[in-house]
């Protein structure tokens, strides 16, 4: 068949944006190297209503709800927020993998499991891809192609030096144990089971949890850092693991999410949150992006950089400035010591800051509540109350939010639009 656009990966990304290419009438064809969509998984399922709106996922996807969190530092103190409302859902990973391609399909889009991108080049204005399927080797052309094929996307690599991904490394576990309170999620912090990176209990039901370790250092054995973390937590006691997983969660934007004939979008785009590593709201965002500059183009009949460089814009005024203020959040808690993290969870037992969290804790969009609590503690004096050598770092933070917020400013003056920024 002659398509106007290709697909290169059928996660949540790629069957997203090829849904919404294909209910506009674009002919899409999906690619997935894969056997099955939705295997592997490389994620524990912890999303927003709003991501599922954005997913127009099916209700029966959802295990659990969650209303709050139980934050451990490694000396043992633990902040409890949340607790109030539903704040996150627990779904069914591999199904919303599985939904988005199949809504894609109805839309009129052509899957094609078990097929391997293996090269790409231009030629007369288009793209040859070059494919593997079942044992043999083959050849198709398109206008367009859109790389939503991960982290190690060959789409990305096709034009630009392939880099070294900067990325966290996870090793995840479905566990069956006792005595689960279905509300809380925990979040263990410490080196000594998640260096640079964090450990997470998610439960699925009072008997069932999802948990991982995260590292960004290499060389750390993640089979062993998953074995602390059993051994070691309460929570954790006696639990029998059913099954391991694990991959790898890109921590930096791709430096271009376009060129002649290309788009990129999700993990082989960094669509990634650098707090928390959590991608779905981001690629769900991105897609829509994506799909609406992949259409521009073709109604033009001018898939080159010029056109498809709106995309890039979009995606900047959508998620840049919350993007960039997370990443300054990633650079301090990245310096933190042990004293200091312990401090900032004394501040944040305090009413005051509870009640921020309460009304501001979003874990897709955490830079509002981030900037607010900032605001709060250098207003009402609460920074002079934490250890001297962590006040020039939330001073350099507050600066670099500032900074953010004018750079973004500029950005929306520049871009003719109604700035929004906090």
């Amino acid at each position: 068949m002659d398509f106007d656009i290709v697909v290169v990966g059928a996660g949540p990304a790629g069957s997203a944006t090829a849904r919404e290419l294909s209910r506009k009438g674009a002919r899409v064809s999906l690619l997935e190297e894969h056997d099955t969509v939705g295997s592997p998984v490389h994620c524990a399922g912890l999303v927003t209503p709003r991501m599922m709106k954005l997913a127009e996922a099916p209700a029966g996807l959802v295990l659990n709800q969650v209303k709050g969190a139980h934050i451990h530092s490694p000396t043992g103190r633990t902040l409890t927020l949340g607790g109030d409302r539903v704040r996150a859902l627990v779904i069914d990973r591999a199904g919303l993998d599985r939904a988005l391609a199949g809504q894609a399909q109805e839309c009129g889009a052509t899957l094609v499991l078990g097929t391997r991108v293996v090269g790409l080049e231009r030629m007369d204005g288009r793209v040859r891809l070059h494919i593997q399927r079942d044992g043999n080797s083959s050849q198709l052309d398109t206008p367009l192609v859109v790389g939503a094929d991960g982290i190690r996307s060959v789409v990305a690599g096709w034009e630009r030096p392939p880099r070294p991904p900067n990325a966290a490394a996870l090793m995840g576990a479905d566990v069956e144990v006792s005595g689960l309170d279905e509300e809380f999620v925990h979040v263990y912090l410490g080196s000594d089971v998640a260096p640079g990176w964090f450990a997470w209990l998610i439960p699925v039901d009072r008997t069932h949890a999802r948990v991982g370790v995260g590292t960004t250092q290499p060389g750390q054995k993640l089979g062993g850092l998953l074995s602390t973390l059993l051994s070691t937590k309460e929570e954790l006691r006696g639990a029998r693991i059913q099954r391991v997983q694990g991959g790898l969660i890109p921590l930096t934007p791709s430096r271009q999410l376009y060129s002649d004939n290309a788009l990129l979008v999700g993990d082989a785009a960094g669509q990634v949150k650098p707090t928390s590593g959590g991608g779905l709201h981001l690629l769900m965002v991105g897609a829509r992006l994506c799909a609406g500059a992949a259409l521009n183009a073709l109604t033009k009949g001018d898939p080159s950089r010029r056109v498809l460089r709106g995309y890039q814009s979009a995606w900047d005024s959508v998620m840049g400035f919350e993007m960039a203020r997370e990443w300054v959040l990633r650079r301090l808690l990245l310096t933190l010591t042990l004293r200091e993290l312990d401090a900032i969870m004394d501040t944040l037992h305090r009413a005051e800051f509870r009640r921020l969290v309460s009304h501001y804790g979003d874990i897709d969009l955490q830079s509002e509540l981030f900037t607010r609590l900032l605001g709060s503690a250098l207003v009402k004096g609460s920074l002079f109350r934490l250890p001297v050598s962590l006040r020039p770092k939330l001073a350099r933070l507050a600066l670099e939010c500032g900074l953010c917020t004018l750079k973004e400013g500029v950005g929306a003056l520049l871009r003719g639009r109604r700035f929004n920024g906090v």
